[in-house]
């Protein structure tokens, strides 16, 4: 475990790779833009309300601000608003071989505890962006490591604590032996929450970011004010070999980059409804039934009409529907009025999910589906096998990227506000640069 928390403890921006760079500079962009768009929805004014009554500022230490907001409540707080409101949008980039997300909790946990550092120890930008990648590359093999344990899916939560106390403990100066005990009394207390199969039980998914973030943080202060001891973290386990490349292997590059604001199996179904709307003959007004062929993973159970953003996020009949009549998926998909819209709530209960063996038999490292649509004068299209776009082997293109934060940001956060945030993002990455008015930018309230 040495060699892992030498990596923790000691990795700096000129031991990045030049496309570590960039990629990690991606990620930070499109983790800004899902933060702008899910600023409006109900859950995360919830969440910011109920952080500011119950976790507000300490008396001896700087607040930390909470996402667009201007809120401010203690650093433990501001990682648990900031990481659920991140993940109220399923919106920032996968990793297949965790089937999870690392991102919101990381840069939740980062904000939350350089606002509360004096202003001579916060980190420049190159340390912010450094640090960043250094949780993709722990939080990615620790949730490879969570699914080697015991063969089960676990919410990102379950291991992002760990991911979270490390970035903590590096922010704080920790020694090895400290951060050691984080890592350890992190894992002891984190959110371990199961994943049933179906796409209902992938809603809860990222509800367990934001108190993994807040125990990955609070591990980190128990080490600071107590003697608390902890067992050395089982995840860290060298013998499975996945902690052997840290550095030389970046992970950061195998991350999935996200089209739509959903769950990442939908992303193929939606492909496929679009595919379908371009077809001639297409018509949503005379739509009679719908056929979803998909793994066995994502067709267990039945869709409900969803109340909320978290549950129409992972709802595939939701997902297709909208896309069939809207010829989009978007953020604003998930509001409240956009989730009692009654033509999307009616093509939803015409669709029929079927497992397909041939697309099961290669889950979860594909994600394979095809739609088929009757249509009330008996003609019948069905499109053909779509997969989610993104993966690294097929990466969106950096045009489709600026679109897509554009169109998050701009009408939240009006084009003046968009522009700025995106103009000071490349800026992180040059000597000496401070991080005040980024977090000026991202922190404060609309």
């Amino acid at each position: 475990m040495d060699k892992t928390l030498s990596f923790i403890l000691q990795t700096g921006f000129d031991d990045l790779p030049q496309v570590v760079i960039d990629q990690t500079q991606a990620c930070l962009m499109e983790l800004v833009a899902v933060a702008a768009a899910a600023s409006p929805l109900p859950e995360v004014t919830q969440i910011n309300r109920y952080v500011q009554r119950r976790h507000p500022p300490l008396a001896d230490s700087h607040p930390s601000r909470l996402l667009f907001s201007g809120g401010r409540s203690s650093a433990g707080g501001a990682a648990l608003a900031n990481a659920t409101a991140l993940g109220i949008i399923n919106g920032h980039s996968w990793h297949a071989g965790t089937d999870g997300h690392v991102g919101g909790a990381v840069l939740a946990v980062l904000l939350a505890v350089t606002e509360g550092l004096p202003a001579n120890r916060r980190p420049d930008g190159r340390t912010f962006l450094t640090l960043l990648c250094i949780g993709y590359e722990i939080g990615i093999r620790l949730g490879m490591a969570s699914k080697a344990l015991d063969g089960g899916r676990h919410s990102s939560g379950s291991w992002n604590a760990m991911t979270c106390a490390a970035l903590a403990a590096r922010l704080l100066a920790f020694s090895r032996q400290d951060c050691r005990k984080a890592l350890g009394i992190a894992e002891q207390i984190a959110p371990m929450s199961g994943m049933p199969l179906g796409n209902q039980g992938a809603a809860g998914r990222m509800n367990t970011s934001g108190w993994s973030a807040f125990t990955g943080i609070e591990s980190a202060f128990l080490v600071l004010e107590t003697r608390l001891e902890a067992h050395s973290p089982l995840l860290f386990d060298p013998s499975g070999g996945l902690w052997d490349d840290l550095g030389t292997n970046w992970r950061i590059m195998e991350q999935c980059f996200q089209s739509y604001p959903l769950h990442r199996w939908l992303h193929g179904p939606v492909e496929a409804a679009l595919e379908i709307r371009s077809m001639p003959g297409f018509d949503a007004a005379r739509i009679a039934a719908i056929e979803t062929h998909i793994f066995e993973a994502a067709a267990t159970g039945r869709d409900t009409p969803p109340e909320t953003a978290p549950e129409a996020q992972a709802n595939l009949s939701w997902a297709v529907a909208t896309a069939l009549l809207k010829g989009r998926f978007e953020p604003e998909d998930l509001r409240p009025q956009a989730l009692q819209d009654k033509p999307t709530r009616h093509l939803a209960g015409l669709v029929n999910t079927i497992a397909e063996p041939d697309y099961s038999a290669l889950y979860p490292k594909q994600l394979w589906c095809r739609l088929s649509v009757t249509f009330d004068n008996g003609l019948a299209i069905t499109s053909n096998p779509c997969k989610p776009l993104g993966d690294p082997e097929d990466p969106v293109s950096a045009m489709s990227q600026e679109a897509r934060y554009t169109r998050y940001t701009s009408p939240v956060l009006g084009p003046t506000h968009s522009r700025a945030l995106r103009a000071e993002l490349p800026m992180l990455s040059q000597p000496n640069h401070k991080l005040d008015r980024f977090l000026a930018l991202l922190l404060r309230g609309l």
